[in-house]
């Protein structure tokens, strides 16, 4: 074989390292960020839980502190859901958003809060109206009564 035979076929043996190494970074680097992303959903559902537990069994103060830490954490969540989310979609995101959203309003009319609870109010059937399967929820009236059903369905 001539020199310029074994230059070739090294040079094809480089590249092909080369590609399978840039293949195999892309697949492990795309496997990493849905791990994470798996992690990161899981830690937004524990904090969910927390701030449900605290709706259910704190005082209103605590109670809205954790749901407006949640809602925090889900408009976060919102903006950056996309082709990562394993679990959670921007569906799935908005309708998590509309309960905590209701659930803040019957804190902080619990609380004596009416303006901020008419607030919340309006911020939840805003959510709601995104939702094609929530379409039903109008008004105040069912968007509470679905709530309401909703936190029954959790305490079982």
């Amino acid at each position: 074989m001539s020199k310029k035979a074994y230059i070739i076929a090294a040079g094809c043996f480089i590249i092909g390292v080369l590609l399978g190494v840039v293949a195999s970074t892309a697949y492990w680097g795309k496997q990493t960020m849905q791990g994470l992303a798996l992690l990161k959903e899981m830690e937004i559902a524990r904090y969910g839980e927390r701030a449900l537990a605290a709706y259910q069994n704190e005082s209103p103060q605590v109670a809205i502190y954790a749901l407006s830490q949640y809602l925090d954490l889900l408009a976060e969540t919102e903006a950056l859901a996309g082709d990562q989310a394993v679990f959670m979609t921007k569906d799935g995101i908005n309708f998590d958003a509309m309960l905590a959203h209701a659930r803040l309003a019957k804190v902080y009319s619990a609380a004596g809060q009416s303006d901020r609870s008419t607030e919340q109010v309006a911020k939840a059937l805003e959510r709601a109206s995104r939702d094609q399967r929530r379409e039903r929820i109008t008004n105040e009236t069912m968007l509470m009564e679905t709530v309401a059903q909703i936190d029954e369905a959790a305490t079982k």
